[in-house]
């Protein structure tokens, strides 16, 4: 019986071992991704402003050749 119990012991014990490093392995990789949608919403930010920008531009030429 004895045995049994130390035996399921290891089991146990290696069972929690690899969930904690799939956990360890999840949070790693959430936290790239996390970084990556960082990235993404920045660079759609900056085209977002830059189309802005370009369509003031556009509506000032626009006022302006109609001004002509």
């Amino acid at each position: 019986m004895a045995e049994q119990a130390g035996t399921q012991m290891q089991a146990t014990q290696k069972a929690t071992s690899e969930l904690v490093t799939s956990v360890q392995q999840i949070a790693f990789r959430s936290h790239g991704q996390a970084k990556a949608s960082q990235e993404l919403l920045d660079r759609a930010n900056q085209i977002k402003k830059t189309n802005q920008e370009t369509s003031h531009q556009l509506d000032e030429q626009s006022t302006q050749t109609t001004n002509l």
